[in-house]
């Protein structure tokens, strides 16, 4: 026997030793791929970020059976995930609202001479220039799926790793809420509060996640899917000082007040549809 009669043999040897797909091994039985894209529907949570309602998801999964005879898997997704948000146009309780509109930091012209950065407003809505945050998110997930029910459903579990980007557009507002200790005259004798500001302004670094949901099969390619998901975002704004936000002194020291709305952990429920191949 020739040298390259050996090689052949010794190939198809080893071919015939490795699983078939239409055998118990491989795509018919433990490795089961799948696409899936979902309906997001906002939590106040999110809203909070997108003052929106709906966003969408688009991905694949890859599932290993963990046993031939058993239905639990773990699975390995990567999704992208849109959350379009939309302009806030939020009215002041006071009748007036500030726009930022100098480079230089003075605060508002309160003696004759200074320099007006701020632009005092009656609250139009249709003037209100507002802030619009929309998110997407690149979500690396990985699930636990298991029986539950009926045979036809499945439970899952999961972990997620989130890469998220914030585009903020628009002019932050702030509106002056009412302080008669205050020495100074109306329209200054206030406190300086948000009206449309942006909820995240660093969305740097990996953010965790965890999720939870259910499958419906339908057939053996279609499912339904049905799912909760929470994730870190931001630690929020809160900031009492009295330095302007564009970081210049605050000429008439009361204390400037940004939002303050604590954490942002964006969470939504998704509806969905899965297709294995």
């Amino acid at each position: 026997m020739t040298l390259r009669s050996r090689l052949s043999a010794a190939l198809l040897g080893t071919l015939a030793c490795l699983p078939s797909p239409a055998a118990e091994g491989w795509l018919n039985g433990r490795l089961v791929p799948d696409l899936h894209g979902s309906l997001l529907v906002a939590t106040p949570a999110l809203k909070k970020v997108t003052d929106a309602d709906l966003g969408g998801t688009l991905g694949v999964s890859l599932a290993y059976r963990l046993e031939p005879d058993k239905d639990y898997f773990t699975r390995l997704s990567l999704t992208f995930i849109g959350m379009p948000g939309r302009h806030q146009h939020h009215t002041s309780p006071t009748g007036v609202y500030l726009q930022d509109r100098s480079p230089d930091g003075s605060f508002l012209q309160a003696k004759a001479g200074t320099t007006s950065t701020w632009e005092l407003h009656t609250t139009d809505p249709s003037r209100i220039t507002g802030t619009k945050s929309s998110l997407t998110d690149l979500q690396l997930a990985l699930d636990i799926v298991f029986p539950a029910f009926t045979p036809r459903m499945k439970g899952y579990v999961g972990l997620t790793a989130n890469r998220y980007h914030v585009k903020n557009t628009g002019t932050e507002s702030y509106y002056f809420a009412s302080d008669y200790a205050s020495s100074y005259t109306y329209p200054f004798n206030g406190r300086i509060m948000p009206l449309n500001v942006f909820a995240v302004k660093n969305d740097k670094g990996i953010k965790g996640g965890i999720r939870a949901g259910l499958e419906y099969a339908f057939d053996r390619h279609w499912s339904a899917d049905l799912a909760l998901q929470l994730t870190e975002l931001g630690p929020g704004i809160a900031v009492t000082t009295d330095t302007l936000p564009n970081g210049k002194a605050n000429s008439k020291k009361n204390p400037f007040n940004e939002v303050n709305r604590g954490p942002v952990n964006p969470s939504w429920l998704q509806f969905g549809a899965r297709y294995r191949f």
